[in-house]
């Protein structure tokens, strides 16, 4: 087998891989810069809105284009932390997490007369706690949560549709390039599966030699393998071709008393009717190259 030819082939694919994993970072920035602006467009209609007025505090606000969920500052409780500067545990009061409720955005199947989101409301749950300061004011919060949804939800969708649509052909373009990169590298492959397959047993017969410290695994019957395979020659064919009678060294260890350690030593086996399929799936494998021996 030529190994420029193969090597060749190898490096090709390597340059389409490396340029396939670029696209796929391109596009996954895209589409987290997209959706990160998307989200601020809805977030915008509801954090630091001056028609929101409420007694909570530390409120957040979840990053999702299908979801966003409201939370502020819960009750306070006290946890022992470990103080790299004291040297010693100290406790600090923290303050859970309280959430307010979840407005939702709804996707539509994309299509040239629907938009991407297409509609959206509030969900809350319940609780308990009925009397509670904090459960009142989030009731007083949601309720005016559900009245930006209802005076603006049109102006909302729109914001996040238009952001969606300035972003389509840029990410389309990336899942075109992609397609085709993907198409490039495996027809190499292909290519290099036949350009083995071409040269396998012509090369078998006259014997070959595993490249590159590799070894490689046949399968001789259903339930019996030969491994760690450095060479093998074929030294008969059957009538139809299908299956060879083989020649191969393998890589085998024993223990020396005297070193008190393994010695590696080669190994000759005849190995008989084994299918040219499982030498096929045996060599074509990209890691496996090798040399006629002369």
């Amino acid at each position: 087998m030529s190994n420029s030819i193969f090597n060749a082939l190898n490096s090709k694919e390597d340059k389409l891989q490396n340029k396939l994993e670029k696209i796929y970072d391109k596009e996954s920035a895209l589409r987290k810069e997209r959706d990160t602006k998307i989200n601020s467009a809805l977030k915008g209609y509801f954090e630091g809105t001056e028609g929101i007025e409420t007694n909570l505090e530390g409120l957040t606000y979840s990053n999702s284009t299908t979801y966003m969920t409201i939370s502020c500052k819960g009750e306070a409780f006290e946890k022992e932390i470990w103080n790299e500067k004291k040297q010693d545990y100290v406790v600090e009061t923290r303050f859970r997490n309280y959430e307010l409720c979840t407005v939702y955005v709804s996707e539509g199947y994309r299509n040239e007369e629907e938009s991407k989101f297409t509609n959206m409301g509030i969900g809350t749950y319940s609780t308990s706690d009925r009397d509670s300061d904090i459960n009142l004011d989030r009731f007083m919060f949601n309720g005016q949560v559900a009245m930006i949804i209802k005076d603006f939800k049109d102006d909302i969708l729109a914001d996040m549709n238009s952001i969606y649509e300035s972003y389509s052909k840029k990410v389309s373009k990336q899942l075109d390039l992609k397609r085709e990169l993907r198409t490039a590298v495996e027809k190499v492959k292909e290519d290099r599966r036949n350009f083995k397959k071409d040269n396998l047993i012509s090369d078998l017969e006259k014997g070959i030699e595993i490249l590159d410290d590799n070894t490689v695994q046949v399968q001789v019957r259903f339930d019996d393998w030969a491994s760690n395979i450095t060479k093998m020659r074929i030294t008969r064919k059957t009538y139809s071709g299908k299956s060879v009678d083989l020649e191969v060294s393998m890589k085998r260890r024993r223990w020396n008393n005297e070193t008190e350690a393994y010695d590696s030593y080669e190994y000759a086996q005849k190995l008989q009717n084994v299918r040219v399929s499982k030498l096929e799936d045996a060599l074509m494998g990209r890691s496996n190259s090798w040399k006629v021996n002369a």
